[in-house]
């Protein structure tokens, strides 16, 4: 293989093995999101059960299972488990394929037929179809097929969700931050919040 072929092949190479690692990255973002977004959910619910019930501190650790299990549940099923499996590159060429105007039937192709062959067809159309594609792919970048946008309802509603535990953090009356704590990390053995006060009173001599 010259030169210029190896170039080629090697450019295409390169954006492809780009855009596994940008798929990875958006699966990694959007896992976390599901996970803030479904822990912050449940972790809602359990602190404003905990501020409105008197209940034994054992189901304190119940509260922390729901609230970790959701999060963790979340992540797994919405990008989490896919990290633990191979990406197909086949199946990134066939994405790049339907976004990237122009590469429609043809970077899978030239993807499968890199290197010199086994003769049954022309290493001069391997060639061309290489350097055509090599040019078209100059200058795109990996996030341009994958951009972060595509997940922005997740993010946004992830953000919401932690947002709004942070405001409730800067109640003091309400002691919101406290409550989290004792939702999530039992162990810590932190007092139940309420708005109960005692106050002692003296007798007064006559």
């Amino acid at each position: 293989m010259n030169q210029p072929a190896e170039h080629d092949a090697g450019q295409i190479a390169g954006f492809l093995a780009d855009a596994v690692r940008r798929r990875r990255r958006l699966q990694l973002v959007r896992a976390l999101a599901a996970g803030s977004l479904a822990g912050g959910a449940v972790l809602a619910g359990t602190a404003i059960l905990d501020r409105v019930l008197v209940i034994d501190d054992s189901w304190r650790w119940a509260y922390a299972a729901g609230v970790w299990g959701a999060a963790a549940l979340a992540a797994w099923r919405c990008g989490g488990s896919g990290l633990l499996r191979p990406l197909d590159v086949e199946a990134i060429a066939n994405l790049a394929e339907e976004r990237l105007p122009g590469m429609r039937d043809r970077l899978l192709a030239a993807h499968q037929l890199a290197g010199a062959g086994d003769g049954r067809d022309s290493p001069e159309l391997r060639a061309h179809l290489r350097a055509d594609v090599a040019a078209a792919l100059a200058g795109i970048d990996a996030s341009r097929l994958l951009p972060l946008a595509l997940l922005r309802s997740g993010l946004l509603a992830a953000g919401l969700v932690v947002g709004a535990h942070g405001v409730l953090c800067l109640w003091p009356d309400l002691r919101w931050g406290q409550l989290l704590a004792r939702s999530t990390a039992p162990w810590l053995g932190l007092d139940r919040v309420s708005t109960l006060r005692i106050h002692l009173l003296e007798p007064v001599n006559d």
